[in-house]
């Protein structure tokens, strides 16, 4: 009975090793901003501190916009082109304002091969030159989109396919689907209407593209904006192959 028992364990054991698994996987690469967070009042110079995977370019982006989306302030950071990991970035930016009190939208930005967004992050600051400084830190920031289908890099075919998986949505604008071919050009997009922000829930969601004749490479981006539909506050991305 003994040995039997023994048996049956590593029968179960093999086929947990040779069985397939669900699995979830979370756009990459990853970004988290941990300095400065959402709310901060913060004199010039900004210091920018952040867990970023820089894109295949090597260029992270920096961009300081009011609430026009005028800029007032960038930065092209060039890192290692041959760094596939997570590296703790550490920045400053410089700025001029009008006036004291000025609302500012702070972007870190990542670009793929093709010049595509890879991964955006966004914190919602005041600008002040009066010498009051309030600087808050990011709380810890949970993944807020996991795709379970289609998995990166699956090929696709038949014009259409469903988008599957769980997002917590950080505002209450729509969160919007894109498939960006090689040469930048949208050939198919879709968006889903939020109840309400920093709920996670389970979705569905169909998405259609136009008609090729070549396999193509695309990636999927998925985003929210403002509300003035001007900057993304969040953005991740998947690379796929589309086939006819």
């Amino acid at each position: 009975m003994k040995y039997r028992s023994i048996l049956l364990l590593l029968i179960i054991l093999s086929l947990s090793m040779i069985l397939p698994r669900a699995s979830v996987a979370a756009p990459a690469p990853s970004m988290t901003i941990l300095l400065p967070g959402e709310g901060s009042v913060l004199l010039s110079p900004i210091t920018v501190s952040a867990l970023v995977q820089p894109g295949a370019d090597g260029l992270i982006r920096i961009t300081l916009t009011n609430k026009f989306s005028q800029v007032i302030s960038r930065q092209l950071l060039q890192v290692n082109d041959m760094i596939s990991r997570e590296i703790n970035l550490e920045s400053q930016i410089q700025f001029e304002v009008p006036y004291p009190g000025l609302e500012g939208l702070l972007t870190i930005a990542t670009q793929d091969e093709h010049h595509r967004p890879l991964a955006e992050r966004s914190v919602q600051v005041t600008l002040d030159d009066s010498g009051e400084v309030q600087l808050l830190p990011n709380p810890a920031a949970k993944q807020w989109l996991d795709i379970s289908s289609p998995e990166p890099n699956e090929s696709l075919t038949g014009g259409t396919f469903y988008i599957e998986g769980t997002v917590t949505p950080v505002n209450e604008e729509p969160v919007l689907f894109e498939l960006i071919s090689d040469s930048g050009g949208q050939i198919g997009a879709t968006q889903m209407a939020v109840g309400q922000s920093d709920l996670t829930f389970t979705f569905r969601i169909v998405i259609s593209y136009g008609f090729i004749s070549s396999p193509r490479d695309v990636r999927l981006i998925v985003r929210q904006t403002n509300e003035d539909k001007t900057v993304n506050v969040v953005l991740d991305s998947i690379p796929l192959t589309l086939a006819p």
